[in-house]
């Protein structure tokens, strides 16, 4: 059960959790950024893990100051609803991505989360497809909730096709829209299986 939470002063905390027997990574959070505070808010246990991935310096709240906190400083209440939709946003499209059945279309709409997140993915303009995300094998890995050898597996064939380069550190999606293509492919795919199937 949690009875504290913690404001990063500074340095990266990383949250993860176990999906499917892996350690998928949630978000990473630095400095002004709150975690834990889902279970003081609604009394519940822990419902991930937070690893440090610099050195790290938090303050550490308790219910008690923490309702001084909120009453006190309307700011934190605002930033406390960005974290809530930004976590509701990545529960709900990690299961999207979760609940697809073919491991290369999870990669590439794991491609496509980002350039979500990027604030990317509303540029259709055909000239500016390319995109770099500063990820790497093991973030799609996690996020596709897949191994590390398929997650090189599947990310060495897009690369042999010339849809990606990857760097140390980061990826380039050639085309972003060949992405998309896979991923709405897929899903007109099973509409129509399910149309078959209800007819």
């Amino acid at each position: 059960p949690g009875e504290t939470f913690y404001l990063i002063k500074y340095g990266e905390v990383q949250i993860c959790k176990c999906i499917n027997n892996q350690n998928k990574s949630l978000d990473i959070l630095t400095s002004g950024q709150f975690f834990g505070e889902m279970a003081i808010l609604d009394n519940s246990q822990r419902s991930a893990s937070c690893i440090a991935r610099t050195d790290v310096a938090c303050l550490e709240f308790n219910k008690a100051n923490f309702k001084a906190l909120v009453l006190s400083n309307p700011q934190i209440v605002m930033n406390l609803l960005k974290i809530f939709t930004k976590r509701i946003y990545d529960q709900y499209r990690q299961f999207k991505i979760i609940l697809i059945k073919e491991i290369p279309v999870r990669v590439c709409d794991v491609f496509l989360m980002y350039d979500e997140l990027q604030g990317t993915a509303s540029n259709m303009d055909e000239s500016n497809t390319k995109r770099k995300f500063n990820i790497s094998v093991n973030d799609i890995a996690s996020w596709a909730a897949i191994s590390h050898s398929q997650a090189h597996e599947e990310l060495s064939v897009l690369m042999d096709r010339g849809k990606i380069e990857i760097f140390e550190g980061y990826i380039i999606v050639k085309n972003i829209h060949d992405m998309r293509r896979v991923v709405d492919n897929y899903y007109m795919k099973v509409e129509a299986f399910t149309k078959a199937q209800q007819n």
